[in-house]
């Protein structure tokens, strides 16, 4: 099982390639909506949506964060 640090690590770079692999889609480089990488962010965005109380504050502000940057590229 994953620390929290990891899962947030991963979490950060998710959403970095989710933006890259969206430029590439709306620029005509792929043909499908890179649903899988929205997918595993979702999942990781809900479990620790709901266990706030289990971080640490700065483990707190950068979900905060992190989760934050995800709604800004999902719309």
């Amino acid at each position: 099982m994953a620390t929290i640090d990891e899962d947030l690590a991963a979490l950060e770079r998710d959403i970095r390639q989710l933006k890259i692999e969206y430029d590439m889609y709306f620029g005509g480089g792929r043909k499908r909506p890179p649903t899988e990488i929205e997918w595993r962010i979702e999942l990781v965005v809900k479990r620790y949506g709901e266990r706030g109380g289990d971080m640490k504050f700065g483990q707190r502000f950068r979900f905060s964060n992190l989760s934050q940057t995800y709604a800004k590229y999902k719309d």
